[in-house]
């Protein structure tokens, strides 16, 4: 899902050498995605539901497109952002969660955690952020966090408008978490009855260090590899995508508090996120979140075995109690 620590690493000793050979800046005009993008294949809908577990019983599944405008230039194409509909088989109308998933991943790797959430009758809008997935824009790549946050204004206009049944509820993991959080400190997110956020990105491993170091060199090394065997993953890593996180965390640093009803999911043995500094941000900025430390857990907590059920159930108890006492919730 990341590049690993030894590979950003070496990259960033060699950046003197890449200096010196004068490599140039990549373009990054934002195009839509093709069918076909660096030698694979970007499969139609249907094929992205069989081929990462989508395609559980419902009652109706559809994948839409959104357009979402670029923060950098009026003059780019808008983002056309896919959203994965899931309509539970029954009746029981306990709302609609927007689901969010984080960096170089995409909707499919948290299957788990929609097919549950779809069991307890909950409809679905999960969408895959811009240069992710099925949507389009440059791979891994983004200009300001702000655009994650117009993504989420454009999808929660499309559940109103098509009529997804309310309450509304939001889960962001871990970059998905940033979208949400970007939208609370923009001063919207009214519409949100509770959000829970996994493995929340504020700051991640390599800060300080990290954010001037890109920020110094991406005119030189624009791009690092990625080590994802996913065939939906972006092959590279924009290092103008960790400029941009960076000027995000400055603004949720500084944001003012905000009463929102949110849950908080953190393993302690998250080695992606700079998690006790997140958690202390978090604490200024949303003073009555609710927190909850899965011991062992590490960063992906829906998607992992030994951690999602947990992970699952505690959202699903502070979206309809408010707490996170699961003494009080009894279903499978």
């Amino acid at each position: 899902m990341w590049p690993s620590r030894t590979r950003l690493a070496a990259t960033l000793l060699v950046v003197a050498i890449a200096l010196g050979l004068g490599l140039t800046l990549q373009g990054c005009a934002m195009q839509m995605r093709p069918r076909i993008s660096a030698g694979r294949s970007i499969p139609e809908p249907a094929e992205f539901y069989a081929m990462y577990e989508l395609d559980f019983p419902v009652s109706r599944r559809d994948t839409n497109y959104l357009s979402c405008s670029c923060a950098s230039s009026s003059e780019e194409p808008p983002y056309q952002i896919a959203v994965h509909e899931f309509h539970p088989l029954s009746a029981s109308n306990a709302g609609t969660v927007v689901v969010v998933h984080g960096y170089l991943s995409h909707t499919g790797h948290l299957s788990y955690l929609i097919r549950r959430l779809s069991e307890h009758g909950y409809s679905i809008l999960a969408i895959d952020l811009p240069g992710h997935g099925l949507s389009s824009g440059r791979p891994g790549g983004i200009d300001d966090f702000g655009e994650y946050a117009n993504c989420l204004q454009a999808v929660h206009a499309y559940g109103v408008e098509e009529s997804f049944p309310a309450p509304y509820f939001g889960i962001g993991f871990s970059t998905g978490g940033a979208a949400f959080l970007e939208l609370l400190g923009q001063g919207y997110g009214e519409y949100y009855t509770r959000i829970a956020l996994a493995s929340p990105l504020i700051r991640f491993r390599g800060y300080p260090l990290l954010p001037p170091l890109a920020a110094a060199f991406r005119q030189v090394i624009p791009q690092i590899p990625t080590d994802d065997s996913d065939p939906l993953a972006a092959r590279t890593m924009p290092l103008s995508w960790v400029v941009a996180a960076n000027r995000y965390a400055v603004r949720i640093e500084r944001a003012l508090p905000n009463s929102a009803e949110v849950l908080i999911l953190q393993g302690n043995q998250d080695d992606i996120v700079a998690w006790r500094h997140n958690l202390s941000v978090l604490e200024a900025f949303l003073p009555g979140s609710k927190v909850h430390i899965l011991t062992d857990g590490r960063h992906e907590l829906y998607r992992r075995r030994a951690h999602r059920r947990e992970a699952f159930l505690r959202t699903l108890v502070f979206f309809e109690y408010g707490n996170l006492s699961l003494a009080a919730y009894q279903h499978p």
